[in-house]
């Protein structure tokens, strides 16, 4: 078969579905090993596992396409997450953040 036609094929195949990026696929990939790997955790940490990445990515969802920095540079924390999170060591994610004090907070500290 010919390239020529292979690539005809293909795109008749993809008719009536949406195309996306090379970059929206990627993120899309990580989305499901992310899944595959929370769904092989213990049954008593899965649905808390599953929960925090759904919200990790619907958060990561709001980066507007055009800063393409920022979208690598969270694909690649997340490569690196889903590393660690494979691991059998860990059972279990969860997320937590740390509040910086606002100006009348930080004037109370201090007297």
């Amino acid at each position: 078969m010919s390239i020529a036609r292979f690539a005809e094929l293909a795109k008749n195949f993809s008719v009536g579905s949406p195309t996306h990026s090379g970059v929206q696929l990627e993120v899309l990939r990580l989305y499901r090993q992310f899944v595959r790997v929370a769904k092989a955790k213990p049954e008593a940490t899965r649905a808390q596992t599953l929960a925090t990445v759904r919200r990790k990515f619907r958060e990561g969802a709001q980066i507007p396409r055009t800063q393409y920095e920022r979208i690598e540079y969270y694909l690649e924390v997340g490569h690196r997450r889903l590393k660690m999170l494979s691991a059998d060591e860990i059972r279990s994610v969860s997320t937590f953040t740390f509040t910086r004090p606002g100006p009348e907070e930080h004037a109370k500290e201090e007297e």
